[in-house]
């Protein structure tokens, strides 16, 4: 799809995430410079290479002006407690991912260049409790059909019995259809060597420990089969608000032993949206919660929980009734994580035509949740990360528009067991640009949170790379004042969207 952008750059920018097509050369040479970094990938049944433009209330210019002319806005401070730390990730990376287990180890997983020319490698660097530097990296899986994606990207999680166990998603050979689909591999020796991969999912796959070296894992499926290939897309629904629609995805979820045998799957909902991220978070008690952006025959797409206990899923429940109808995918799904029983998610919504990002906190093991909490500056984007701190307070990032163009900040607000709120920090300058990914947090056992997130470069795609930061959250106390700091202006600015997936044939 062609977005029209500002400027000469912008585009430069957009064709690298691969939302804008080259202007010389094949398709297929274009989809090969870009190595599968596509805008958006196929859907496991449909594809989402497709596009929408829809408008919404986003203020841009004042905050910018006011940044560059130094004036103090309420509720926001430049971070000073910074510190960089050298990613093992070289040139051309990007698709960062954060882990951190219960004995204080770092992990980070990005995907980036191979040993071989044809291939995209995952690649997978530990920091130690008391490391400084990270070590060497080792790669996951080296692969030519290697998915790349600045939404849907790889994940890593440490099992209660130490072994690690890495997902990732590799597009189908043209023989079975479009689309790509879920792997996961397990490791007992710190990543040195890895099982033969086994499928796991489809989109947007998340993974919990559970007891006895098990792990949990969930994902968005489509009820459509894959799409033979080189055969037509089905046409895209026509919609008008109080039409009602049938499912297209589903969310489901797999129960693995500790060898990676299947104990049990089950469907957890069977309409969501389908293409926004997906959250687990573990609890004591062997329980875990679920986050996800659900669906409503009427096309609202709030966001949803359902808990996991004694190998049963509960009956999803609304996080909050936003009340936000679209017809599409927003692409930009909750976050959520937890110390002992006291839990945080935080969430985009354009509700009403109000761009907000929330949070709420739960003090019971998300039995039930308090009143939502305002996080944003006035103009968020969304693509929120949570991580929540040994004292149980929680930090919500989130990246929020600065000025015109691709400029954007990488922002952090605390957030207090009573619900009160700290100051927004401004961790990074950041792009956004759909190559920029996903901003990722994980905390150290010293209270550190360490960030990445992908550094866009203006053209090649060699300057495109993971960045690694070193913060401490711990100095950011209670502020008083009016939230958000800006107020929300009605003048329109654009935002592409992944459209709807045609209903399943009867």
């Amino acid at each position: 799809m062609r977005l029209r952008t500002a400027t000469l750059a912008a585009e430069r920018a957009m064709r690298r995430e691969g939302a804008v097509p080259a202007r010389t050369g094949s398709a297929a040479a274009h989809l090969q410079a870009n190595r599968g970094r596509v805008g958006f990938p196929y859907s496991a049944a449909q594809g989402h290479g497709g596009g929408m433009t829809m408008t919404f209330p986003l203020i841009r210019f004042a905050l910018g002006l006011a940044l560059l002319m130094g004036t103090v806005i309420p509720g926001l401070q430049a971070a000073g407690n910074l510190r960089e730390l050298v990613s093992p990730a070289g040139a051309d990376s990007g698709e960062a991912n954060l882990h951190a287990d219960r004995d204080g180890r770092l992990h980070l997983t990005w995907c980036g260049p191979a040993d071989r020319a044809d291939s995209r490698a995952v690649w997978l660097s530990l920091l130690e409790p008391s490391a400084q530097t990270w070590s060497s990296p080792r790669a996951i899986v080296v692969s030519p059909r290697l998915m790349e994606n600045w939404a849907d990207f790889p994940s890593l999680i440490r099992g209660t019995d130490g072994t690690l166990w890495a997902q990732w998603f590799e597009r189908r050979d043209a023989s079975v259809g479009t689309g790509y689909d879920g792997w996961v591999a397990r490791s007992v020796d710190d990543g040195r060597t890895w099982s033969q991969p086994s499928p796991l999912g489809h989109e947007f796959v998340s993974l919990a420990p559970m007891s006895s070296g098990r792990v949990l894992a969930i994902w968005l499926e489509s009820l459509q089969p894959p799409r033979p290939a080189g055969a037509p897309r089905s046409p895209r629904p026509t919609w008008k608000p109080g039409d009602a629609t049938p499912a297209s995805m589903q969310l489901k979820s797999r129960l693995l032993a500790a060898d990676g045998s299947t104990v049990r799957e089950w469907v957890v909902d069977p309409d969501v949206c389908s293409c926004c991220q997906t959250s687990l978070v573990a609890l004591p008690g062997d329980e875990t919660l679920a986050f996800y952006r659900g669906r409503t025959p009427l096309e609202i797409r709030d966001h949803c929980c359902t808990r996991f206990g004694n190998e049963t899923w509960s009956a999803p429940q609304p996080v909050h009734e936003d009340g936000w109808q679209i017809a599409a995918c927003p692409v930009n799904g909750p976050a959520g994580d937890a110390q002992g029983h006291t839990v945080c998610v935080a969430w985009f919504t354009l509700a009403n035509g109000q761009a907000k990002v929330q949070a709420k906190l739960s003090h019971d093991g998300g039995a039930t949740f308090g009143a939502p909490l305002p996080i944003d500056l006035g103009q968020p984007l969304g693509r929120v990360e949570v991580v929540t701190l040994a004292d149980r307070t929680s930090v919500v990032l989130w990246l929020e528009s600065k000025r015109e163009g691709q400029a954007t900040g990488l922002y952090a607000r605390r957030i207090f067991r009573d619900g009160s709120l700290s100051a927004a920090e401004l961790l990074a300058d950041v792009s956004a640009a759909r190559a920029g990914g996903f901003p990722r947090a994980a905390v150290r056992s010293s209270g550190t949170v360490v960030l990445a997130w992908t550094e866009v470069g203006p053209g090649d795609p060699a300057e495109t790379h993971v960045r690694v930061r070193e913060w401490d959250p711990t100095q950011l106390s209670p502020a008083a004042g009016l939230l958000p700091a800006l107020p929300r202006s009605t003048a329109p600015t654009t935002r592409e969207l992944c459209p709807p997936t045609p209903a399943p044939k009867a």
